[in-house]
């Protein structure tokens, strides 16, 4: 099951990078945390052996995590701190997964997968859907706002 896991991490890294290219890249994190939240849902709702299937898509998500999130950060990171905040998105990244792993281990272990699973995958959609709420927020703030520049001014 583990080598089917990682199979699929790696090709979804080799391939399906590729399409996203033509979408914002704070859109491609927000679905990717959706993608993530029906990783966990999905297999409650669809309990059998099929529903093993949507577990690939934490998969997927394991693998174009990095290299959207170093995207991300080098068009929006001067050439300065860019290191520095790589560095933290990794670390951030690590360090979450050390202090939440064991809980969930400790939760599958008396509670079992059913609500383990449904705590991760509604803390992971509230997540996304609370970070889309704050990225269009930020966007539509940003259209409001006059830059002071206009399509005539500038010819």
């Amino acid at each position: 099951m583990f080598a089917a896991f990682n199979t699929v991490c790696a090709l979804s890294s080799r391939y399906l990078i590729r399409l996203f290219d033509n979408m914002r890249l704070r859109k491609v994190l927000t679905l990717l945390g959706v993608f993530m939240a029906g990783a966990y849902l999905f297999p409650i709702v669809l309990v059998g052996k099929g529903s093993i299937a949507f577990l690939f898509l934490g998969q997927i998500v394991r693998a174009l995590y990095p290299p959207i999130m170093r995207f991300y950060v080098n068009s929006n990171v001067g050439d300065a701190f860019r290191a520095t905040v790589i560095s933290i998105v990794s670390l951030s990244a690590s360090l979450s997964f050390a202090i939440v792993s064991p809980a969930i281990g400790v939760g599958l272990d008396r509670g079992g997968a059913i609500p383990v699973y449904l705590v991760m995958g509604s803390v992971t959609l509230v997540g996304s859907l609370a970070l889309w709420k704050v990225i269009f927020r930020k966007r539509r703030k940003q259209i409001a706002k006059p830059s002071g520049k206009n399509w005539k001014t500038l010819s």
